[in-house]
């Protein structure tokens, strides 16, 4: 007997059905909501950055992904290299790697104009391809390729290719389409990002590459902001949402709006931000820009939420903090041979209309905001919050944290509730409340553990290179969470004219 055939097991599937749909729903509304008009994706660009080797240490991207995700991005767009032309594989990986853990969307298409035409001809010279099937099929297995080392939400094998500009027919990209459709490692086909709405246009027109994308993509390189409204129309009728897929400032006509202000009256579903890692984000810092801070107030609904204010944070309940303290030893050596801003964190609660910090001392403690303050290191405070939909589980998460009131600090960072150290505190009161993690455990020979040697023998006989450690610095980089503040760093002395220090 099936539920169809049992009127009682039908009004529960259907009441089932109908709960998942709403839940479901729910989920979406609310994380579609961080953006103003029909936005659901916004991606910061890095693919010169890449191509020029200018993202070059480990520091850089990280303050490149601190400024995406102030900026507001949900995503990043980096680069399909021809074979053998990457300047940098090793902070290629590093930044794809630390994206992944932050939680950005990825979405990868090729170097260059005419980038299909040079993966094509494995350099990042191009190479004519009309009429040559050896070349089309290197395009096509090279993407493959790269889709199972790097696997991403959305690829393109094509940037700037066809029709209006040359290289590839458009019967030859709805073949390498077809070629690749559900072959790219579980990511979606996106395209085609030709040069100029007019050529995407007609490749839409002239081929069938509606039946193997997600999205209808184009590069408005034209400023033909007239043929909007035309490519939107085309991409409904075969039911595709529509990105601009680079964005730009660029204003060549006085008559006419620049890129971004085009995109926006459009409308359009995404948005890839052109050269985002310098043109929006200050690459010493992981600061905003005064162009980062004005696209970051056009998007987001409320601005103020990602925004660095100096005194005018608005603390609200189940905000995350996180600091550099003097405290748990390990995790001090552990942040300080990682070159990790952060060391401990807490969880903001309310209590007799003040401010405290639940988090582990010597025990798991309720500490006054300013106390827990004035223990950082600078006397600084960075507080993330978690995203929307992960908010309706903040009242549970206080009260599982409470419920380990008055355990001991576990100075040897181990995984049981006896003894709780600060990350540990915090990652099990979301886990235990949301049922999700805000980031995973990472063994502790994956970490740079040698300079922390000496802490870790003077607690135990052995180094436990097996031992799951959460550390304050993962945690801060959770895609279930956003910046909200950092307060001002204190400058407790200053600079004479030589540039010595006096106090």
């Amino acid at each position: 007997m099936n539920c169809f055939t049992n009127p009682t097991n039908l009004c529960r599937g259907l009441a089932l059905a109908f709960t998942l749909f709403f839940c479901v729903l729910a989920e979406s509304v609310s994380a579609d909501g961080l953006y103003t008009g029909n936005l659901k994706h916004v991606l910061g660009d890095v693919k010169q950055g890449q191509i020029q080797n200018k993202l070059d240490t480990t520091e850089k991207i990280d303050n490149v992904l601190d400024g995406f995700e102030k900026l507001g991005c949900n995503g990043v767009r980096i680069t399909i290299f021809p074979k053998g032309t990457n300047p940098n594989p090793e902070m290629f990986d590093y930044l794809y790697q630390q994206a992944k853990k932050r939680g950005l969307t990825i979405f990868a298409n090729p170097a260059q104009d005419a980038g299909g035409q040079r993966v094509a001809s494995r350099s990042l010279k191009t190479l004519p391809v009309k009429n040559n099937l050896k070349a089309i099929n290197i395009l096509i297995q090279d993407v493959k390729d790269f889709s199972k080392k790097y696997p991403c939400d959305w690829i393109n094998p094509f940037n700037e290719d066809g029709i209006d500009i040359g290289g590839f027919t458009g019967q030859q990209m709805q073949y390498v389409y077809q070629n690749l459709h559900r072959q790219v490692g579980g990511a979606d086909l996106i395209g085609p990002c030709n040069w100029g709405i007019p050529a995407a246009i007609k490749v839409l027109k002239r081929t069938n590459i509606h039946n193997y994308i997600s999205v209808a993509t184009t590069h408005n390189l034209g400023f033909n902001h007239d043929k909007w409204q035309e490519f939107i129309a085309l991409a409904k009728i075969r039911k595709l949402p529509v990105w601009d897929s680079e964005v730009t400032f660029t204003k060549k006509y006085p008559e006419k709006p620049n890129r971004f202000d085009a995109a926006m009256e459009a409308e359009v579903d995404g948005l890839v931000l052109y050269h985002a890692w310098t043109a929006f984000v200050k690459l010493h810092n992981g600061e905003l820009n005064n162009s980062g801070l004005s696209v970051r107030d056009r998007i987001l609904k409320n601005p103020n939420q990602q925004r660095l204010i100096p005194g005018k944070y608005e603390p609200q309940e189940g905000d995350l903090l996180f600091q550099y303290a003097k405290g748990n030893k390990l995790l001090n050596a552990l942040a300080d041979a990682n070159g990790d801003k952060f060391s401990h964190c807490g969880i903001l609660v309310k209590k007799n209309n003040r401010w405290f910090v639940l988090e582990t001392s010597t025990t798991v403690t309720e500490t006054p905001i300013k106390v827990w303050q004035k223990r950082s290191r600078d006397k600084l405070m960075h507080v993330y919050r978690l995203r929307e939909t992960q908010q309706k589980h903040i009242p549970k998460m206080i009260a599982v944290g409470r419920q380990l009131l008055g355990r001991p600090q576990d100075p040897t960072c181990q995984i049981t509730d006896a003894k709780i150290y600060g990350p540990e505190l915090v990652y099990k009161s979301f886990k235990r409340s949301a049922g999700k993690e805000l980031s995973p455990y990472v063994l502790l020979e994956h970490l740079q553990w040698k300079p922390a040697e000496a802490v870790i023998l003077k607690q135990e006989n052995t180094v436990p290179l097996q031992r799951k450690i959460l550390t304050a610095e993962n945690l801060s980089k959770s895609g279930h969470l956003q910046w909200v503040y950092s307060s001002k760093k204190t400058n407790s002395s200053k600079k004479t004219n030589s540039g010595k220090k006096t106090n």
